[in-house]
């Protein structure tokens, strides 16, 4: 999710809906060493070695032209597979984001074909690489089309967790390419971070913050850079209680 600067409580300005692993995992069924039903990019038994030189961009773009980055439309109930209320978004002021391949997921085949002719003519090592180039370029849209939407602050942190974007060398490809819409380097700029597991990082730096385990030079929770904000919420959560009665 995207959420802005206020303070004491941020509001959720933005959410992410649709497919993610699935789409790595459909070019790899192609290739007839995983399951064509349920196989994934995980089931490989080799640990397949990858770099983002000598690719052809033409086979970046083709992967390109099958996911679709958008909006979520107004009217849609599901997206990417995934059930969204996109009205219900719009109403809140909330700017859904979501990533598909076809209609809910129609052309994941097409996927599984160009990894066949991708595996077939070079190989599960420019496979891999295709992969890593396709899902980074994937984090690159949906950056674009969030800073176009207005989601992106001076202050605003990138966090990526899950396997479709944090495995291989998709890190190390996000982090030396990704771009602003003024072309400038995201790092530049704003922080980057990745993280293997997101909620239970998030948990846990939830639960040492609410049992003060933090200090105020080094607060667990709050807001970047500054104190912890539990005080200011309990301050203005004083006067909300005062006012009523």
């Amino acid at each position: 999710r995207v959420t802005n600067d206020g303070y004491p409580y941020a509001k959720t300005v933005g959410s992410f809906a649709g497919l993610a692993g699935a789409i790595p995992d459909a070019l790899i069924r192609g290739t007839g060493q995983v399951d064509g039903s349920t196989g994934c990019v995980l089931d490989l038994q080799c640990n397949w070695k990858t770099s983002d030189t000598g690719i052809d961009q033409d086979l970046i773009e083709r992967a390109r032209q099958i996911v679709i980055v958008t909006r979520v439309p107004r009217k849609a109930k599901r997206f990417g597979t995934v059930p969204v209320s996109a009205d219900a978004a719009d109403e809140s002021g909330v700017v859904l984001i979501g990533v598909d391949v076809g209609d809910n997921g129609s052309d994941l085949n097409k996927l599984e074909t160009l990894g066949s002719k991708i595996a077939g003519s070079g190989g599960i090592g420019l496979l891999m690489n295709v992969i890593d180039a396709s899902q980074a370029d994937i984090v690159q849209r949906i950056v674009t089309l969030a800073e176009a939407e207005g989601l992106v602050l001076d202050d605003t942190s990138l966090g990526i967790t899950g396997r479709a974007a944090i495995t291989g060398n998709k890190p190390e490809l996000i982090a030396e390419h990704l771009t602003k819409l003024d072309g400038s380097c995201w790092t530049d700029s704003h922080q980057l971070m990745f993280v293997e597991d997101g909620l239970a990082m998030g948990a846990a730096v939830a639960a040492r913050c609410m049992n003060s385990m933090g200090t105020p030079h080094n607060p667990m929770g709050g807001r970047k850079g500054d104190k912890c904000i539990m005080g200011a919420r309990m301050k203005l959560q004083k006067a909300k209680k005062s006012q009523r009665e």
